[in-house]
């Protein structure tokens, strides 16, 4: 008894010594009795199938594949190929040769109609077993032959595991530790106190977000780093600490890390030598080791937007640069010889972005010109001044009154309308027979930036003449509008 492919490939030969015809009839397939099947396979009519076929029959031109599935057969055909039967499985190929047909999506050498599994290259039939928790070699059992180390143990999806010290794996497969506990000679036992070896990074720098998107993480090397911890950092003398922060162990205990971004900003410590030590949330406290902090650099200022800043304008400004962290100052001033600082109230921060909240220059209070600006840090590290301009207020601009005319004696409520009005401004009035003499400003109700409205006036006989008037907008500032006809009849 022989395995069908040695009596496929003999009978191919035998096929060329005979100098059969291509076009002579296939040899037929031999008996069950004579063919041996792989694991997981059954000789059904002279072909080696899987075992689900038995409950499947293909019709003509089908054969049966893993799943079960009734798949057609597309041989590879070639001159000589007419004469050579293949077994299940296999095709002919480059005339006289029967190989593995079909895809091979896990490129394992073995065909998607005999693998078991053709998305997992260390599956196939006869492929040796090794500890992994799969069936590497089809035949429906897991591990059964794989072999392990002295002192390991196959613990499937594990692999071969040392269990007498495995915190997942203590005394048996499967059979875990507490958080705080470590495995000892297979047994679970409470974890001694952590011990620091070292403190990464070295010196710890302040104003430098640690372990943002998982770059630059800050590591304490040792043992027993188990579950999760507090990290102190105090002064030598112990009078300031900076806020404490969690980190997490990792399963073997070897060191603690921080899953979330951190950033020591150095107020309460400054740079120079300090103390660390890390508290397990079990109580149990580590050595106190020393450590250097690093001051910040100085921040930087690169660019301002908008640029120039203008006097009345209701606007958010973005400062560009390097080095910025925590809640830092930004301040502008007139560039005197005696600073008058402002603070502009800050949205958000990132190291190379600052953004403000809205910000309003009155004009009744700064006057246009050459500024600057700054940034301190948390530390109180200043940048270096950034010059800026300032530009004047827009002059208000009217586009139209309403009414435009009314009777003498007449009370009337006036609506002003255009744009850049800020602040409380003024509507005048002057007649158009003299000009540079304005009445008393008009009583305001409401007002916006494009549209103002009066209170009613009442145009009194002794105040008011029939003729025409020019009407106007006084912003805080002393800035003049243009003017419009307003007819008194």
């Amino acid at each position: 008894m022989f395995d069908v492919v040695d009596r496929a490939v003999v009978l191919s030969v035998m096929a060329i010594l005979a100098g059969c015809p291509s076009s002579g009839p296939p040899i037929e397939l031999p008996s069950c009795d004579e063919i041996v099947c792989h694991a997981g396979t059954v000789c059904l009519d002279g072909t080696c199938r899987p075992r689900e076929c038995l409950d499947l029959e293909c019709v003509e031109g089908a054969v049966c594949q893993p799943g079960p599935l009734c798949l057609p057969v597309q041989p590879d055909a070639g001159p000589a190929c007419e004469t050579l039967a293949c077994a299940e499985g296999l095709e002919c190929r480059d005339g006289m040769s029967c190989r593995p047909g079909g895809e091979d999506l896990d490129h394992d050498g073995v065909a998607s109609r005999v693998d078991c599994d053709d998305g997992d290259p260390t599956r196939f039939p006869d492929n040796p077993e090794v500890c992994d928790g799969l069936d590497n070699d089809c035949d429906g059992s897991i591990d059964e032959d794989a072999r392990c180390r002295e002192g390991q143990r196959c613990c499937g999806a594990a692999g071969c595991v040392v269990v007498a010290d495995d915190r997942e794996h203590c005394g048996a497969c499967g059979q875990g530790c507490a958080m705080y506990d470590e495995c000892s000679a297979g047994t679970c036992v409470a974890a001694g106190d952590p011990v620091i070896t070292a403190v990464t990074p070295d010196p710890i720098p302040t104003g430098q977000w640690l372990g943002r998107d998982r770059v630059n993480p800050f590591i304490v090397d040792g043992e027993h780093m188990l579950g999760y911890a507090s990290v102190f950092i105090t002064s030598l003398d112990g009078e300031s600490s900076e806020p404490p922060f969690e980190v997490v162990g990792v399963p073997d205990g070897r060191y603690y890390h921080n899953d979330q971004a951190i950033l020591i900003d150095g107020t309460a410590i400054g740079p120079g030598p300090a103390n660390l030590r890390v508290v397990r949330n079990d109580g149990a406290a580590s050595n106190t080791v020393t450590i250097e902090i690093e001051g910040a650099d100085a921040p930087v200022i690169d660019s301002v937007s908008p640029s120039p800043l203008r006097l009345a304008d209701e606007m958010t400004v973005s400062v560009y640069g390097t080095g910025f962290w925590g809640q830092p100052i930004v301040a502008i001033s007139p560039d005197v010889p005696v600073f008058v600082w402002q603070e502009l109230p800050v949205l958000w921060v990132t190291d190379t972005w600052i953004r403000t909240d809205s910000v309003f220059l009155d004009p009744a209070t700064n006057q246009p010109g050459y500024w600057i600006m700054r940034v301190i840090n948390p530390d109180g590290v200043v940048s270096d001044l950034f010059p800026l301009d300032v530009d004047p207020a827009p002059l208000p601009v009217l586009s139209g009154v309403s009414p435009t005319e009314a009777l003498l004696g007449q009370t009337v409520t006036l609506e002003v309308f255009g744009f850049d009005f800020f602040g409380t401004p003024e509507i005048r009035m002057a007649p158009e027979s003299s000009p540079e003499e304005p009445l008393d400003p008009l009583p305001i109700d409401s007002v916006d930036s494009r549209r103002l409205v009066t209170a009613p006036v009442a145009l009194d006989p002794s105040v008011f003449s029939e003729q025409p008037y020019h009407i106007w907008v006084t912003n805080p500032d002393g800035a003049s509008s243009n003017r419009l006809r307003f007819i008194v009849l």
